[in-house]
């Protein structure tokens, strides 16, 4: 997603706020963690500058965060998909392993507009001919790789 930020505007940059703010209550919610801590601690583990910039003034995550964080969350994806009835929707899913050892996963979804899509989103659903497009936030994907995880 570093790449796909380049060239990111201030509806898309709304919109990986938002994106931020969600991941963070579904991490918050797993791990018990509050939620500034948990949105600064995610832009940190994703390695993202831009989640850094959209969390500063939040807590820094501690070491005893981050080592939970590594230890429990397996993978982090952000999913931009359009719906048969001409809609878009959102689904942003953690997947981590519970204090038990269970995997779990956290999941928020939300529709849309087609059109309210992200623009980068839309236009590789439209490049590639699929109806959906995923982001892998973490583990970092390699960044010589052409698809972000998706």
């Amino acid at each position: 997603m570093k790449d796909s930020r380049d060239k990111i505007d201030g509806w898309e940059m709304a919109e990986l706020a938002e994106v931020y703010d969600t991941l963070a209550a579904l991490i918050g919610r797993a791990l018990e963690l509050d939620m500034d801590h948990a949105g600064r601690a995610l832009a940190v583990l994703c390695d993202d500058d831009e989640g850094l910039r959209l969390s500063r003034g939040q807590p820094e995550p501690t070491a005893t965060h981050m080592r939970l964080l590594h230890s429990r969350v397996l993978w982090i994806t952000v999913t931009y998909e359009s719906r048969p009835d001409g809609g878009g929707q959102r689904v942003a899913e953690v997947t981590y392993q519970g204090a038990a050892g269970d995997l779990c996963s956290a999941r928020s979804t939300l529709a849309f507009g087609y059109d309210d899509l992200p623009g980068l989103a839309r236009q590789r659903m439209l490049a590639s001919g699929r109806r959906a497009v995923c982001y892998q936030l973490y583990p970092v994907p390699d960044p010589r790789s052409p698809d972000e995880g998706g």
